[in-house]
């Protein structure tokens, strides 16, 4: 198990708030989020938002951005969220990242024990997650069982 440093002891993860929200006129050209934002990578747009990962510590995060009109101009706005475990394994499976959720189960056993809670979750709500399970069963069984695995090691 590779047991990874926290965001709390990473270069570019304790440089962030847990949420930082920024808005701005477009009109004024300054930057929204500190530098060091722009290092995190995007790993999948999903419901107008992406989940972005720390490439040093595995961090994720969820990043937004929206504008609106005011009577002095349009204003962008953002917000970058240090999000759960959990939503971070709800964000990989809704994008069939499964892949991705492997390495994550690899990095921590509490990881792997997150994940196969999910997908228990998923096919307990069977009727709702009709689709997901129909298009990805396959892979959502050998993700379960991978977890296992981990856990029974």
């Amino acid at each position: 198990m590779n047991e990874s440093k926290t965001y709390n002891d990473c270069e570019i993860c304790s440089t962030l708030k847990d949420v930082e929200e920024h808005n701005k006129l477009w009109s004024k050209e300054i930057d929204l989020l500190p530098p060091t934002a722009g290092k995190l990578q995007n790993i999948l747009y999903y419901q107008g938002a992406y989940l972005q990962k720390c490439p040093l510590c595995g961090t994720y995060y969820k990043d937004i951005s929206w504008n609106e009109l005011f009577s002095d101009g349009w204003t962008e706005f953002v917000k970058l969220e240090r999000i759960s475990i959990t939503m971070t394994v709800y964000y990989l499976i809704q994008g069939n990242l499964f892949a991705e959720l492997k390495n994550l189960a690899l990095s921590k056993k509490e990881n792997a024990k997150v994940i196969l809670t999910e997908i228990m979750k998923i096919y307990k709500d069977s009727w709702i997650n009709k689709d997901l399970i129909t298009k990805n069963g396959e892979e959502l069984n050998e993700l379960k069982n991978f977890c296992n695995e981990i856990l029974s090691s």
